[in-house]
């Protein structure tokens, strides 16, 4: 592949790091071997390869399905890519990763489909897409102090965090900025994990994958490190309201859902949430929004449909 091929879908930031990637060598540009070549933070790598994986898609290299960012997706592009850096072996192409390139957490719940509206849907639907439950909180304000999860993962069965610094700060203009309010979060169109909790006072904290721009990242050098990435919902814990995932661009929320097998919210948590989100002011104004609907079996939680909802229902709601 021609990496200028994709120059005019990247920013300059992350045209510059696939710049350095193109003559790195193989394990280098491999998923595990990135942030390590580029000399930067895992999330600062992981948006970079994501917004190259988008790029392709716009520039009809790789198919849609294929922009997921897992080590599997990245890992088969950059082979395709540069064929002159590996040698041919069926373990090379088989889709699978070896130990070296694991990814580091959980595979992310983004990989399951979202069903359009009317599609496969789950339980009774509202005018919304979603189900009663989620329509009748919808039109109602009813707080997020009687909202209390139970966890279907342990936080004994997850590697421990300090789960404040995964806490958003709010800004005065309505952003999701980072623990130490530095830098907005931007997931640079990928979704991440997200818990609200309840606090004392009734008022709701929010716990965000402390992903950053590139440009952001470049400005951190070092310091960038320190913005790290859930492995499971179930490292926030507490009076948990909500948790799902969530797109960010400049600290605005462009895309947000419940899916969240280790909590599993109802349409009812994720419609109170929604209703807190316009009372911060983190929305942005043409965010949209799907629905998961847990059906769990055994021991996947993560089992269910993600139905994707009518946005412009959802506003005319909220709005009122």
């Amino acid at each position: 592949m021609d990496p200028t091929l994709l120059q005019h879908y990247l920013s300059a930031d992350t045209w510059e790091y696939l710049d350095e990637l193109s003559v790195k060598d193989a394990h280098q540009i491999l998923y595990a071997g990135v942030a390590q070549a580029l000399d930067v933070g895992l999330v600062t790598a992981e948006s970079v390869m994501q917004e190259i994986l988008s790029a392709a898609v716009m520039a009809r290299l790789v198919s849609a399905t294929e922009a997921v960012l897992t080590a599997d997706t990245w890992n088969a592009f950059v082979k395709r890519s540069f064929p002159e850096k590996f040698t041919y072996s069926p373990s090379h192409y088989s889709g699978t990763s070896s130990d070296e390139e694991s990814t580091f957490g959980n595979p992310r719940s983004s990989a399951i489909r979202i069903a359009p509206q009317g599609a496969g849907s789950t339980g009774p639907s509202h005018a919304t897409g979603g189900t009663r439950s989620f329509g009748a909180t919808l039109e109602e304000d009813c707080g997020v102090q009687h909202l209390d999860l139970e966890p279907r993962v342990l936080a004994t069965d997850v590697s421990p965090v300090d789960a404040g610094k995964f806490r958003a700060v709010i800004s005065g203009d309505g952003r999701l900025m980072t623990y130490d309010n530095q830098y907005a979060i931007h997931t640079a169109g990928t979704p991440v994990r997200y818990v609200v909790t309840v606090e004392e006072d009734n008022s709701a904290a929010i716990f965000v994958d402390q992903h950053i721009s590139a440009e952001d990242s470049r400005r951190a050098g070092k310091d960038g490190m320190r913005y790290r990435a859930l492995e499971s919902h179930a490292q926030i814990d507490g009076q948990v309201a909500c948790a799902g995932e969530i797109t960010v661009d400049a600290g605005k929320v462009t895309y947000i859902d419940n899916h969240s097998g280790t909590y599993q919210p109802t349409g009812r948590h994720f419609a109170a949430i929604l209703r807190v989100a316009v009372k911060l002011g983190i929305l942005a104004d043409k965010a949209e929004f799907a629905q998961f609907v847990a059906q769990p079996q055994n021991v996947d939680v993560d089992r269910g449909a993600l139905q994707k909802l009518l946005s412009d229902e959802v506003w005319s709601r909220l709005r009122k």
